[in-house]
């Protein structure tokens, strides 16, 4: 059975994934559980004074503890983690791809984005979870990039509205030369933050594959994809309050 909050003091989003492993292992985690171990390894500053050293500067000593941006970022939204171990091997007219399990990767025709990323391949992986949040509040989905340094790849940000587009996939641009990536489970790779002043409050559900696909809505009815889909969305709940007129 599937479960929403209700209290309007909060804004609640529901996580749902129908894979028993990807529940276990990776779930939807809240940003400050996931804050790089070379931060955590940091040690906290604290001056020492050298009164008979003019040239003393206590301030040489602050590092990215002190930073106000990294650690406000780290409080704010969660984090998606990789699902499953997923090698990939570009070349400069291609790349080719090995996964553990899970759903598989996607790409889309460079047609999508025409003279954009003309050095690059595109790769969607195609997250086992989707999110629903009832009253439109937005969310940025970057990138986790603090953990992923060793990579040169490029994950692309956007904003997403839970109420009606539920997916959460991760859209990669791969450079387009002669190299190879390993990406771990359990490596964070994107930030999912709310554009709300609000408490946000998320839940993770384990559901079945049958419940999991009714959750699930898709813009490839439209040609124009979610800008129409919109609207659609608008017009029914428009009409949910007109009075019949026939009484």
């Amino acid at each position: 059975m599937i479960y929403f909050f209700n209290r309007s003091s909060s804004v609640n989003v529901d996580c749902f994934t129908f894979d028993a492993s990807v529940y276990k292992f990776t779930p939807i985690v809240k940003a400050s559980k996931t804050v790089p171990k070379w931060w955590s390894n940091l040690k906290p500053f604290k001056p020492k004074f050298n009164y008979e050293d003019i040239n003393n500067k206590p301030r040489s000593e602050v590092n990215m503890r002190n930073c106000f941006g990294f650690v406000e970022l780290y409080k704010k939204g969660v984090v998606l983690e990789n699902w499953t171990d997923i090698s990939i091997k570009t070349t400069p007219e291609e790349y080719r791809y090995f996964y553990g399990f899970g759903l598989q990767p996607q790409e889309h025709s460079r047609n999508e984005y025409g003279e954009g990323f003309k050095d690059y391949h595109h790769i969607k992986l195609s997250s086992p979870w989707i999110m629903k949040e009832k009253t439109g509040v937005q969310f940025l989905f970057l990138g986790a990039e603090w953990s992923l340094e060793n990579y040169d790849f490029k994950i692309l940000p956007g904003v997403l509205q839970f109420d009606f587009n539920v997916g959460t996939n991760v859209n990669i641009m791969l450079p387009a030369k002669e190299k190879e990536y390993h990406i771990p489970i359990g490596s964070p790779l994107a930030h999912i933050i709310p554009l709300s002043e609000k408490q946000v409050v998320f839940k993770n559900h384990l559901v079945s594959d049958t419940e999991f696909k009714k959750l699930k809505v898709h813009s490839s009815a439209s040609f124009k994809g979610w800008r129409s889909i919109t609207k659609l969305i608008k017009r029914n709940k428009d009409r949910e309050n007109q009075k019949c007129p026939f009484h």
